[in-house]
């Protein structure tokens, strides 16, 4: 029982650690801040601090499971923002320049379609695809 609240607090641990890295990285790379609503900060942080209160398994997997979700749901905004973005800016010169339209909206599609794939192999990042796709649009 021990060895399993120990493995989940590590789990949790590495879980906030990968959003804050994220987080940096979308700084860093792309000069993004989010903006994450409230209403989606509140519960995961009330649950992990009532589960390291608690220190049972079942706390520490449903905060773990929320921490985990926020940072998807973070960073799928991030990426969300930035396709609308880069769609407007293509449709901005789609009839100027059309042959250059088209080899920057083969890429759009390929960013979007990271963007709506949720196949992941196992102990893949939640949000590799994601990554993905913002390195992609930041080519456009």
């Amino acid at each position: 029982m021990i060895h399993d609240l120990d493995c989940l607090r590590l789990e949790l641990q590495r879980a906030r650690r990968a959003y804050l890295e994220e987080m940096q990285w979308l700084r860093e790379r792309f000069g993004v801040i989010p903006s994450v609503p409230r209403h989606q900060v509140g519960p995961a942080l009330w649950l992990a601090l009532d589960a390291l209160e608690a220190n049972t398994a079942d706390m520490l997997a449903a905060a773990l499971k929320a921490f985990r979700k926020l940072h998807r749901s973070t960073t799928k905004l991030v990426v969300w923002h930035q396709l609308e973005e880069t769609r407007h800016g293509l449709e901005s010169i789609r009839a100027e320049a059309p042959e250059l339209f088209a080899r920057k909206l083969k890429l759009w599609n390929q960013a979007s379609a990271l963007f709506t794939n949720f196949n992941q192999s196992a102990g893949q990042s939640p949000t590799l695809n994601y990554r993905k796709a913002l390195e992609l649009l930041a080519t456009l």
